[in-house]
């Protein structure tokens, strides 16, 4: 399924939620790697969206920085990684992208009726139970927006509305996201360009 951006009205207000992340035990067998926890304790996530269109963009200082672009109108798809080595590029359709997911659609949330505030927006508690553990998110209908899109971050977070607190892992590394701010309107001149910037390498599969 393409449609990962639902809106609950006609029209959205662009938005900006910008996430901390703390590191969480990892319940997983395999050697702790220090100094990926303590990078990915300085990481940052900041998820924009409008009605159709999203840009998530992952910041590990000292390692990389990820954007993950998804333009619905133009069916396009673009991932930036930017490293030591340089920048690269993948470009994508929105249905190759989404065909690439290594996401299991089949694992749903399990919604409860606890309820708590984040940043002054009501949330509702879901719980993604896995056989790696159980992921609580924390999701707010106010936004008007249900966004999935963290599956393009290779997160099965599908809930109804916004995840604003969620957990996800890397590297043998749990990382748990709470949003700090929320911005909205915002202006967009800057965001949801799918061109591929001058001088970025091509990565192809």
């Amino acid at each position: 399924m393409i449609g990962l951006l639902v809106v609950s009205c006609t029209s959205v207000q662009p938005g900006t939620v910008f996430y901390s992340a703390n590191i969480e035990p990892f319940s997983g067998t395999a050697p702790i790697d220090t100094l990926k926890t303590i990078l990915y304790s300085n990481s940052e996530l900041t998820v924009s969206y409008s009605s159709k269109k999203s840009q998530l963009d992952y910041r590990v200082p000292d390692f990389y920085d990820l954007s993950v672009v998804i333009d619905r109108k133009k069916n396009k798809h673009l991932i930036l990684l930017e490293t030591s080595l340089g920048l690269y590029a993948k470009p994508a359709t929105l249905s190759e992208a989404t065909d690439a997911l290594s996401i299991n659609d089949s694992i749903k949330a399990v919604l409860t009726s606890d309820t708590m505030s984040i940043l002054g927006y009501l949330c509702h508690k879901a719980e993604i139970r896995t056989s790696s553990g159980t992921n609580v998110v924390w999701y707010t209908k106010e936004l008007g927006v249900e966004f999935h899109d963290l599956k393009f971050l290779n997160m099965n977070i599908q809930v109804p509305g916004f995840p604003l607190s969620f957990s996800g892992s890397t590297d043998n590394t749990l990382v748990r996201f709470k949003a700090d701010s929320i911005v909205t309107p915002i202006q967009t001149d800057t965001l949801f360009s799918t061109k591929i910037p001058e001088g970025a390498k091509l990565k192809v599969d």
